[in-house]
């Protein structure tokens, strides 16, 4: 029942298939090393995404055909498999474009 109260909230991760292409995508990324990319990041101002979480969602949702960065935001926002993969932090289009078009450049070429 949708209005039901919980006295605990479920764990997100026991919602997300053993199978789900969020659990791929971390397989895929998990062993990468990340340095590349973490060193990327100067640090300063607002907290930033995990460095090792944004290569996954943005794996995954091409793997979806979701290239759009604000379509990519959107599913964060809107589907449980993405949004567990960003840690339950939406993401904003501005991040998901920048991470691709800026951060990630460096580390692929």
């Amino acid at each position: 029942m949708q209005n039901q109260p919980m006295l605990f909230p479920p764990d997100v991760s026991d919602l997300i298939p053993a199978n789900a292409m969020v659990r791929a995508a971390g397989f895929i990324v998990n062993p990468l090393d990340r340095k590349s990319l973490t060193d990327l990041y100067p640090g300063g101002g607002a907290s930033a995404y995990d460095p090792s979480m944004m290569p996954k969602a943005i794996i995954r949702s091409y793997a979806k055909s979701i290239c759009s960065s604000r379509k990519i935001a959107q599913t964060t926002r809107e589907d449980v498999n993405p949004l567990w993969s960003t840690g339950m932090r939406p993401l904003g289009h501005n991040t998901a474009n920048r991470f691709r078009s800026t951060r990630a450049q460096p580390a692929v070429s």
